[in-house]
């Protein structure tokens, strides 16, 4: 029986984010790549029952729910999805954002672009396999 017939299969990507802009722009560089889920903001609770149903390789989440909230979506993220490099995404480096940080993200993307996001997700992707084998 042959293997190299099977389909290989892409690493996941979830993308919570509210600026479209910079979404879009990410989800263009790593399409072709990746299979990418875009979501939209949900509450807190939802959006930890998503990320555990789908289990994606890498989550890029905007810092849209603010300050305590997602430290704590964080914090139940790393728990409950180990596996997942969880990025946070902000569009300006804010002193409240250091509580997130703290709970142990990959990266913190602050005022990046679409290309700068797209390599460190790649990167994130790198390190993922690298402790899983």
């Amino acid at each position: 029986m042959s293997f190299a017939l099977l389909p290989s299969v892409k690493p996941v990507i979830m993308l919570v984010m509210r600026q479209s802009e910079i979404r879009n722009d990410l989800n263009q560089r790593i399409a072709d790549q990746y299979t990418v889920h875009v979501v939209p903001s949900l509450p807190p609770l939802t959006l930890i029952r998503k990320v555990c149903a789908s289990l994606p390789n890498v989550l890029v989440l905007e810092l849209s729910y603010g300050g305590p909230m997602v430290a704590r979506v964080v914090a139940t993220l790393k728990e409950t999805c180990p596996s997942t490099r969880i990025i946070l995404y902000s569009s300006n480096s804010q002193e409240e954002d250091a509580p997130v940080i703290e709970e142990g993200v990959y990266y913190y993307a602050a005022g990046v672009s679409g290309d700068e996001l797209s390599q460190v997700v790649r990167a994130a992707l790198r390190s993922r396999e690298e402790s899983q084998s």
